[in-house]
């Protein structure tokens, strides 16, 4: 994982995880993975745990060029929450060219 950490750049993961957290897992190998550039997961994970990832490459503590979620299983209002923090940082999205894409398994959002 050590060595990894230092060249990976690009993740895609489908988790099958309804029974188990990931989010330490996940804010772990984000942070650790220092060259990190596209992030795709699939996978149930608390809006808190995206909340701060979004934080962090605000911050510019990571460097997500892409960050594709499908966060399985929320509910309508956690769904309503992930909208607004998604929003909340459109700004920093459109001004770095990201590509950061949010989606639940329930609902598709076209935007």
């Amino acid at each position: 994982h050590v060595f990894f950490s230092k060249i990976k750049e690009s993740v895609s993961l489908e988790l099958d995880n309804n029974h188990e957290t990931v989010d330490e897992e996940i804010f772990a190998m984000v942070t650790s993975c220092k060259h990190l550039k596209d992030f795709t997961l699939n996978a149930v994970i608390l809006i808190p745990t995206i909340q701060q990832i979004m934080e962090l490459q605000r911050e510019r503590k990571i460097d997500l060029r892409t960050f594709r979620l499908t966060a399985c299983g929320l509910s309508e209002n956690e769904w309503t929450e992930l909208s607004e923090i998604r929003d909340s940082y459109s700004t920093m999205i459109e001004q770095r060219a990201l590509d950061f894409r949010f989606t639940t398994d329930l609902i598709v959002d076209f935007s």
